[in-house]
């Protein structure tokens, strides 16, 4: 999300157009990356709270929570809507980010910790799943310039 999204929230939530050069977009992208600064800020409060709270129902809100942002934000790209209220969905990303992040990564954890099936094989688990966590991320940053180039723009293929 940071390497897409503050550029789209400087042409969609700040209006700053699509132009590197122009003070309008520096000015709109330094307020992108202060809205993803606080995004993280609700992310850190939220995980030192996450082990204490149900995690079924946490997840199933973190996956409703994605899917309403990501509708905001896609209706937002293709009905060329700029405003500012656009930051809220990013800044309530922050609560879906740890939810899927720590989530998953607690309960292999609990499963390796309390399953004596996985006595000394703890690591090999723990490295299969953070593979399988990494593959999207490492194929998306591969596509980046490709689909820059034909594009012009990631601001719509971010949603």
């Amino acid at each position: 999300i940071f390497m897409f999204g503050a550029e789209w929230l400087a042409e969609y939530a700040f209006d700053g157009g699509t132009d590197p050069s122009s003070s309008d977009f520096v000015w709109a992208l330094g307020w992108a990356n202060l809205t993803l600064a606080g995004m993280s800020v609700l992310s850190a409060l939220l995980s030192l709270a996450l082990p204490g709270l149900p995690l079924s129902p946490l997840w199933g809100a973190a996956l409703l929570s994605m899917a309403l942002c990501l509708l905001v934000a896609g209706a937002a790209t293709m009905l060329e809507v700029h405003s500012v209220w656009l930051c809220v969905p990013i800044l309530l990303l922050g609560f879906t980010w740890v939810c899927t992040d720590a989530i998953p990564w607690l309960m292999v954890c609990e499963e390796i910790a309390f399953n004596p099936a996985f006595d000394g094989y703890g690591g090999r688990v723990v490295a299969a799943f953070n593979i399988s966590q990494c593959i999207p991320g490492i194929i998306c940053a591969f596509l980046y310039g490709p689909l820059q180039h034909v594009t012009g723009s990631l601001a719509p293929l971010l949603l």
